[in-house]
C-alpha cells in the first residue's frame, strides 16, 4: 500500500462542508479564572458549575448563562473566536515570540476545523496570572432559530 504525500499547507485552503451535512450551529463560550479554579477537577466536571469542563463536548451541558454567542456559520464562529482571542495574546504570560498564538495559519486551521465539524477549545494564561478558556462547540440540536 502506498500513502501519497499530504500537503499540510494547502489543507486549510480547502472548504469542507461537513458542517452543513451535520446541520451544525455553534455555541461560543468564554471563561476566565484562577489556577485554583482551573484545578478543581470535581467542580469542573459538575454540569451545573460555571467552571469550564475537562471534556470538550461537556461545554454543551454547562449553564446556558455561559454561552456568549450563537453562530450559524463556521466563518462567523471563527470571527467570534478571533475577536476574543487576539486581545488576550497581548498579555500572554509567556509572550508569543514565534507568532504561534496569532498566525494566519492558526486561523486558517481553526476555520478548517469548524467547517469539518470539529470543535475548538483553547486556553491561554495571561499576566495576573489568569487563565482564559474559549470554546466553539458545534451542535445540531434545534435550540435556536437561524
Amino acid at each position: 500500500m502506498r500513502i501519497e504525500p499530504f500537503d499540510y499547507d494547502a489543507m486549510p485552503a480547502t472548504a469542507p462542508t461537513r458542517w452543513r451535512d451535520l446541520g451544525l450551529h455553534w455555541h461560543c463560550y468564554a471563561w476566565r479564572g484562577t489556577g485554583e479554579d482551573w484545578n478543581d477537577e470535581a467542580l469542573r466536571q459538575d454540569p451545573a458549575s460555571p467552571l469550564p469542563p475537562t471534556q470538550i463536548r461537556d461545554w454543551l451541558a454547562k449553564p446556558a448563562s455561559m454561552v456568549r454567542a450563537v453562530e450559524h456559520t463556521p466563518e462567523s464562529a471563527a470571527e467570534w473566536l478571533r475577536g476574543r482571542w487576539m486581545p488576550l495574546t497581548r498579555d500572554a504570560l509567556y509572550g508569543d515570540p514565534e507568532g504561534f498564538l496569532t498566525s494566519d495559519y492558526r486561523w486558517a486551521l481553526a476555520l478548517y476545523d469548524l467547517r469539518s465539524g470539529a470543535d475548538i477549545y483553547w486556553t491561554l494564561w495571561t499576566k495576573g496570572p489568569t487563565i482564559h478558556a474559549l470554546a466553539v462547540i458545534g451542535t445540531s440540536n434545534a435550540c435556536h432559530r437561524p
